[in-house]
């Protein structure tokens, strides 16, 4: 099997060359023999090894390269676009959904629409879970509801909640919250938001 060697350029700025490169002098551990170049604004990854070490080690340096490019924003904030969290969980949530979700688990949450981005201090671990468990969540109630915000209020209080979409449903019909179209599809009749707390309120768990 013939070797290769592969060049790879990662873009950063000042010391955040240094600490990455750091982080992945640390942490590939891949057969191939790769060197790591930190510059002014970029990061230079040569691999050198056969095919299939160096596609192992390009798996493992582009997950550290994703991890940390979750910017730390003072007091353990944390930054991440929603590209960055896409790729991470290899599914796309709404970033309106998430924010509200995660402020009523206790964290603080914002979406920074400019710049495509949320600011949260929950841990990156925690993060993903969150946000696996609401994707999954939003993904299957598609086909039982109209709307974006029945999908909303929907996925949110199965996280929430921890109860399955059928209780959910029961309960919300109870609090008036949704009703069922001529298709027999649910449908939220009241502001999404403010009926996740009024659930939340009348369900404690």
């Amino acid at each position: 099997m013939p070797l290769v060697k592969k060049t790879f350029v990662i873009p950063c700025r000042g010391e955040e060359c240094v600490d990455l490169s750091n982080t992945l002098l640390e942490n590939i551990s891949g057969t191939g023999t790769v060197t790591i170049e930190a510059k002014q604004n970029q990061i230079v990854v040569t691999i050198y090894g056969y095919k299939s070490e160096v596609r192992e080690t390009w798996l493992i340096l582009r997950k550290l390269v994703e991890e940390k490019k979750l910017l730390r924003l003072g007091k353990g904030l944390l930054k991440i676009s929603l590209n960055q969290l896409a790729k991470v969980l290899r599914k796309t949530i709404p970033p309106k959904l998430l924010v509200e979700v995660l402020k009523r688990l206790g964290y603080y949450a914002v979406y920074e629409k400019g710049e495509s981005a949320i600011v949260t201090n929950a841990p990156l671990e925690e993060l993903k879970r969150i946000s696996e468990e609401l994707a999954d969540s939003y993904s299957k109630t598609g086909g039982i509801c109209r709307g974006t915000t029945t999908r909303y209020y929907l996925a949110a209080l199965t996280v929430l909640t921890g109860l399955d979409l059928e209780r959910i449903v029961e309960n919300a019909e109870k609090l008036n919250h949704i009703y069922r179209d001529e298709d027999g599809k649910i449908v939220v009749r009241v502001e999404w938001v403010r009926a996740l707390d009024e659930y939340i309120k009348t369900y404690r768990l």
